[in-house]
């Protein structure tokens, strides 16, 4: 992560303490999209996973993923006042950042985590309906995902979650979307 004050394509950054701008993690075959910066990033400028992220890591560990390969970053550079929900015109002007992070970073995969990380791709919301299907778009294949944070109010999505990321491991070893049976 990089402070960027520089930056004023929306007005999140006049209350975020840091500007998120470059995420953290090697430059490799997935990258994570994330919706924002937790409460801790915006505090300390360093990147850091919450309980929910730890979780998806551990998961990530269980299904034979390594999670040091992931490349984190946020759909949205700054951390909106009291943890709300960015506007849709924020999340199109942080789309700038998302832009630069993918031609850093190169992924073969990136995982969608969350409606603001699916609208900065798409321009549309919709995580629920698009959840656990993967597509591909600028030659990139994207696998969106729920907040891990839902495992948290319901145990029972455990399964969905390990189901999504055995998708993501199936993906990078055959180098593209499985067919449906």
């Amino acid at each position: 992560m990089k402070n960027n004050p520089a930056c004023q394509l929306c007005r999140l950054g006049q209350t975020a303490n840091t500007v998120c701008s470059l995420g953290s993690g090697p430059r490799g075959k997935v990258m994570i999209l994330d919706d924002a910066p937790s409460r801790k990033e915006d505090a300390t400028g360093r990147p850091s996973l919450s309980s929910a992220m730890q979780e998806l890591m551990t998961i990530a560990k269980e299904v034979g993923l390594d999670p040091d390969e992931f490349h984190i970053a946020h759909a949205v550079s700054c951390r909106p006042p009291e943890g709300k929900s960015p506007t849709k015109g924020e999340i199109a002007k942080c789309t700038y950042w998302v832009k630069k992070q993918l031609a850093y970073v190169n992924p073969e995969v990136v995982l969608i985590v969350g409606n603001t990380a699916l609208q900065s791709i798409t321009g549309k919301p919709g995580i629920a309906k698009r959840q656990g299907r993967p597509f591909e778009q600028d030659g990139r294949i994207y696998l969106p995902i729920l907040s891990p944070a839902m495992m948290f109010h319901d145990p029972s999505l455990r399964s969905m979650f390990e189901h999504n990321l055995e998708l993501l491991k199936s993906i990078l070893e055959t180098g593209g979307i499985p067919r449906e049976r």
